[in-house]
């Protein structure tokens, strides 16, 4: 489980260090560093860095570093509650781009510095349109209906689970068909409803289809001990958010080792949280992330006798709840 999370020199981060929960959702504006810290962590804890090579070799200058950092590598630290003790680790990461003048090609080579554990690890994007498709593989991102597919042959049971809670979050959705497609090369993906009509994935709901995933994701092996979702709100009603945080946490309470780290613009999420699962980023004066946890702020307790967390969020604004917390931070060391 991770504890906290120091970022240096990362895009528009030139330094933040986090605490963690066990369920964490970054909060802030858009271009805010979310994603970024994410993406970070996701690096940190892998020791694996993705990047298009495409986008490098159109932008041969592309630097990982703010224009501005002194140092020519980004830096991650992360610390981790193992056993009775903590463990801590830190990995650096930075863009080259090698050339070979013989053959007039162009290598795009991510480098990451440093040692530490190798953490299994999923980030999701959620992309209902892909979950609509067909699929060939369960390998492949968003093979969905393959692999349920998978799941139905190895582990019947899980699938049944899977299959159940699903029902009871969208109860118009009775049972999940699958086949191969007319090719034998495809799976198909439809649900049984009520009234006895099979719908096939595409005309369904993005919800439900995201539901079914994030189901698929925490439920099916392997599970990974770190679940990155950059916006789960993404197609689902607000009701529904209050049923997937409340699935996450009976699914960290199976696996204590299990942790989830989300970027949110949905302050019905929020309401769902406590103040210390939430932190608050936002682009300071200078363009670079600001971040703290929403329950650093002084005046919090005051705030939520009338207020959810995602209320006070959007009523305050993540510019002067950070001020706050700074300004309250700055009093104590006086």
């Amino acid at each position: 489980m991770l504890t906290r999370v120091k970022i240096k020199d990362f895009k528009c981060i030139r330094t933040v260090d986090i605490p963690l929960s066990p369920l964490t959702a970054f909060v802030g504006p858009n271009d805010s560093g979310k994603t970024t810290i994410l993406k970070a962590i996701q690096i940190g804890v892998t020791g694996e860095m993705e990047l298009s090579r495409e986008l490098a070799i159109a932008f041969p200058d592309l630097s990982l570093a703010p224009s501005t950092a002194d140092a020519s590598l980004s830096t991650v630290t992360l610390w981790q509650d193992a056993s009775l003790s903590e463990f801590r680790w830190e990995r650096q990461f930075k863009i080259e781009i090698e050339k070979d003048e013989t053959h007039n090609l162009e290598f795009v080579q991510p480098i990451v510095k440093g040692d530490g554990p190798s953490l299994p690890t999923i980030f999701y994007n959620p992309r209902p349109d892909l979950l609509k498709r067909p699929s060939d593989s369960p390998e492949k991102p968003y093979a969905l209906p393959s692999k349920l597919a998978r799941l139905l042959g190895e582990d019947r049971e899980v699938f049944l689970e899977i299959e159940k809670l699903l029902h009871e979050w969208v109860p118009t959705v009775e049972s999940i068909i699958l086949k191969r497609g007319p090719d034998r090369r495809e799976d198909l993906m439809s649900f049984k409803l009520p009234s006895g009509e099979v719908a096939p994935s595409i005309i369904m709901s993005d919800g439900t289809l995201l539901l079914l995933e994030y189901l698929t994701l925490l439920l099916a092996p392997p599970r990974p001990k770190i679940l990155l979702i950059d916006g789960p709100e993404e197609g689902i009603h607000p009701r529904a958010l209050e049923k997937l945080v409340n699935f996450f946490r009976s699914i960290q309470s199976e696996d204590p080792d299990l942790q989830i780290l989300m970027s949110s613009h949905s302050a019905d999420l929020l309401s769902f949280l406590e103040p210390k699962e939430i932190v608050v980023t936002h682009r300071g004066e200078d363009g670079y992330t600001q971040a703290a946890r929403l329950d650093q702020h002084p005046d919090l307790d005051q705030w939520l006798e009338g207020l959810t967390p995602g209320e006070f969020w959007l009523w305050d604004g993540e510019a002067e709840i950070l001020q706050r917390i700074r300004d309250a931070r700055e009093k104590q060391n006086e």
